[in-house]
């Protein structure tokens, strides 16, 4: 059995010796995912004089549904973009930050683990991930409690990437589902004990979050990985 504040007090201690490393390793893909989730290729544009007198012409309607057509289309292109980039780049890169942050509970850490997703069973990793993400979604449309349920479910499953990147994805799933079998109540738990922590976070503009909130969160979800990866080896 884990207790909470075991995990938080390991990952202050694991934070005290690579924080600079932690931060960097962080920062680089929470920049990484606000690029990606921002990018628009497409976009309607009116700066056009001729253009705007063309239609003007034909009446009002047209034009408010030529606009509508074009705005729609291009928001549908640059989701479709964003979605495709999210599963090539973003997913590999949370694998390999993963593996930095598990090492980092270990040892000293190195930055250069935050592209091992790419470098290792990289299909295999985007393969999975979708996967996960497409479960969680469509579990959560069809009810919020289910959606939440199998998100702690395949909480696990970029840790178990990072150490075994050639795993299959069901084998993958199987030992996620494995190792959160009667923790998912203690995990959320410990999720609502960084809720005063957030809240500071959120009162410095975010600074506090970034260099020390985030880095503690993600390395006490860390320890909690190795610890329930030694509960299901007994």
């Amino acid at each position: 059995m884990w207790l909470r504040n075991e995990l938080k007090e390991h990952a202050k201690s694991v934070l005290k010796v690579n924080y600079w490393w932690v931060i960097a390793a962080l920062v680089i893909f929470m920049f990484s995912s606000r690029g990606v989730s921002s990018v628009s290729f497409f976009s309607v544009s009116v700066s056009d004089p001729d253009m705007m007198d063309r239609y003007l012409e034909d009446g009002p309607a047209v034009l408010g549904a030529f606009f509508v057509t074009a705005s729609l289309v291009a928001t549908l292109l640059n989701t479709g973009i964003s979605t495709v980039l999210w599963c090539l780049v973003m997913n590999p890169l949370a694998v390999g930050t993963q593996r930095f942050l598990i090492r980092a509970c270990k040892e000293r850490a190195v930055l250069g683990e935050i592209t091992y997703g790419f470098s290792r069973s990289y299909k295999n990793i985007v393969k999975t991930m979708f996967f996960r993400n497409l479960f969680t979604f469509l579990w959560s449309m069809l009810f919020v409690i289910p959606g939440i349920i199998k998100a702690y479910e395949y909480r696990m499953i970029p840790f178990i990437l990072a150490e075994n990147p050639n795993i299959k994805m069901e084998d993958a799933f199987a030992l996620s589902q494995k190792m959160m079998d009667n923790e998912k109540w203690n995990t959320f738990i410990l999720d609502l004990s960084f809720i005063g922590w957030m809240i500071l976070g959120a009162l410095s503009c975010g600074i506090f979050y970034i260099f020390y909130v985030k880095p503690y969160h993600q390395l006490t979800n860390a320890e909690l990985y190795l610890v329930l990866k030694q509960k299901i080896s007994r």
